[in-house]
Formats: structure tokens, C-alpha cells, sequence
């Protein structure tokens, strides 16, 4: 830890890095998800472990959009790789039950969370703090964005979900 020599003061940034990391997930367009809907498939999260096995804190999740929408979704978050679990674009999700224990938690986006800034629009979620240890080996996180509402996409790229980290 370091502190300001001249103020005394210590930075929280002083305690970790910061890691900031988007995946883009190809969606189906021109036609209304379900909700319990899988929008994209399983998104991969890179290097959010300093080192193999590493740990953080998740401090912000973002859902940024081409077009104004405001639907309600929910991130689930894992720590290790899903692999039993296949998360497919515009099916209901079913999370196998060996990948039960790989589950770090959800962030939950609500409609009303959503910010129109036009065209684009951009759901946010802030000051989580969700405490996270990548699994041993590894250094990414992993995800799947989950409809819970029945929004319709106007492309195949209108979304990009981000995630921002303190790394230990």
C-alpha cells in the first residue's frame, strides 16, 4: 500500500489494479427474445485474475447498446468455466448442474436502469463490490446475459456487456 507523501492520504487504487474488459455477443435480430432467453451465448471475460487464481472485487457492470432499448436482464457470472453448460443465443437458459458450483453471482439490470443518450442507450449497475477468486490455473471470468423482458435487436452487434474490477 502506498500513500500521498504530502497529504498522508492513501488511494483506494493504491490496494489493486484496475481492470476494465467488454464482450460482445452475437445476437439475433429482427425478432423478440423470450424472457429467460439466452442473448448471445457464453461471454469471456479476460485476465480478470493478476495472476493465475488471482481475486478482485467487481465494482461495475454495463450494458451498452447501438439503438434506445430498456429491457431487464441479468448477468450470471462464473468463476471458472461453464464447460458442462451450453449457453445458446435466443434458447432458454439451463445452467448444468455440475457447473452449479462455478456460479459467482448475477448482476440484475432493470428496465428502469437504462440511460437513453439518443441512438445508443446504456444500462448500469454501480458499486457492486462483488468479491470474486478465478478458478486455479486461470485468470478469466465468464458470463451469460439473460433476457428478462422480450426486447428486439435492429443487428447482430447492437450490444456489448462490460465489466469493471479492482484486481488484487
Amino acid at each position: 500500500m502506498r500513500s500521498d507523501k504530502d497529504s498522508g492520504r492513501v488511494s483506494l487504487w493504491d490496494y489493486g489494479e484496475a481492470k476494465v474488459h467488454a464482450a460482445v455477443p452475437t445476437i439475433t435480430a429482427s425478432s423478440a427474445y423470450a424472457s429467460g432467453n439466452v442473448i448471445g451465448g457464453k461471454l469471456t471475460f479476460s485476465t480478470f485474475g493478476r495472476i493465475a487464481g488471482g481475486s478482485g472485487l467487481i465494482q461495475m457492470g454495463l450494458i451498452q447498446a447501438k439503438a434506445n432499448y430498456s429491457f431487464a436482464a441479468d448477468l450470471l457470472l462464473f468463476h471458472t468455466d461453464p464447460a458442462a453448460s451450453t449457453f445458446t443465443d435466443k434458447q432458454a437458459l439451463a445452467v448444468n448442474v455440475t457447473d452449479f458450483d462455478k456460479i459467482l453471482g448475477a448482476i440484475s439490470f432493470g428496465a428502469s436502469d437504462w440511460v437513453n443518450a439518443g441512438t445508443p442507450s446504456f444500462a448500469q449497475r454501480f458499486g457492486l463490490a462483488m468479491a470474486y477468486k478465478v478458478a486455479s490455473g486461470q485468470q478469466d471470468l465468464y458470463g451469460v446475459l439473460v433476457s428478462r423482458g422480450t426486447p428486439t435487436f435492429g443487428s447482430t452487434s447492437d450490444l456489448k456487456v462490460v465489466l469493471k474490477a479492482l484486481l488484487d
